[in-house]
């Protein structure tokens, strides 16, 4: 019916209708278009289907993927997914730790110390152990949170990044000894590498003195108190001459982690793995770069 009151309505046009200017009744429902365009002047997309007749979305999640059907669309990557790439920040890494080399010859570190840091996911410290308050009789009970964790290998004597790896703790240290001294050893000759007892293994100490030619210096703490020396040769030998070395100089790492977080904040707003990841590691690149930008400063000064 409304069909045919249309046509009428079209028949009785007057002298600037369409049937005076064609010399015919004209409807006002215009026939079915290509499948490519409207009426109006809207791109129609190919999924038709999904439209009704008063061009409304008949399910609203559609609206979202329309998008991507067109041609030659890509989701884009944000400027920090791309920087923070891991080959990208490893470039940053060797770039930063070039430039306090001299003459352009390979840095070589005579001091060296590695260990890892916990990171909040939220302003709100949601990192923390929680124990129960001392001199009680009941047992201690201990809850841990997984959070964000960075490994960092610096230079005892200008707190430079010389490696970094960002994973998920809680965890132990030891797990990532192997990757980051290599990454460490591509950028600098490192002479002594000291650690604490969380990465404290004879197979730990046969790699750096044996295979990469490191001095380590780790104190024998792992395992249960006993007064046997430790088993291990290297291990045995940390226990008798540990207390003659320079392992004073650990805490220089502590100090490098305690700079990070003083002047970068210790929390870290992402919330996926790989943002978590992204994120920690751009807290090495820029600590890197504070630091190079402060020996700028001072050498400014002084000239």
């Amino acid at each position: 019916m409304d069909h045919e009151h249309n046509q009428q309505i079209a028949k009785e046009g007057g002298a600037g209708s369409p049937r005076n200017r064609q010399g015919g009744p004209a409807p006002i429902l215009s026939p079915l278009q290509p499948k490519g365009f409207h009426p109006a002047a809207t791109v129609r997309l190919p999924r038709s289907q999904a439209v009704l007749q008063d061009r409304l979305p008949r399910h609203h999640g559609d609206s979202g993927r329309h998008a991507q059907c067109l041609p030659g669309h890509r989701a884009p990557a944000g400027p920090a997914k791309r920087l923070l790439r891991n080959a990208a920040v490893q470039k940053l890494l060797d770039a930063s730790v070039d430039r306090t080399s001299r003459g352009g010859r390979r840095q070589r570190v005579k001091r060296a110390a590695v260990d890892s840091t916990g990171f909040e996911v939220q302003q709100t410290s949601h990192y923390f152990v929680r124990r129960r308050a001392k001199g009680r009789k009941d047992w201690q009970i201990t809850t841990y949170k997984r959070f964000p964790k960075l490994d960092l290998l610096v230079d005892c004597s200008n707190h430079m990044v010389l490696a970094a790896m960002a994973e998920r703790g809680p965890g132990p240290d030891i797990t990532h000894v192997v990757p980051i001294v290599y990454q460490a050893c591509g950028r600098a000759e490192i002479e002594t590498l000291l650690a604490d007892a969380g990465y404290d293994a004879e197979w730990v100490h046969w790699l750096g003195r044996e295979a990469m030619e490191i001095r380590t210096l780790i104190p024998p703490k792992i395992g249960r108190p006993t007064d046997k020396p430790p088993t291990g040769y290297y291990r045995r030998l940390m226990s008798q001459r540990l207390h003659l070395t320079c392992y004073g100089q650990r805490w220089q790492v502590e100090t490098v982690m305690s700079m990070v977080k003083r002047r970068q904040g210790s929390a870290v707003n992402a919330r996926t793995y790989w943002s978590q990841c992204r994120a920690l590691m751009l807290k090495a690149v820029t600590h890197n770069i504070l630091i190079l930008y402060a020996l700028t400063e001072s050498t400014r000064q002084a000239a």
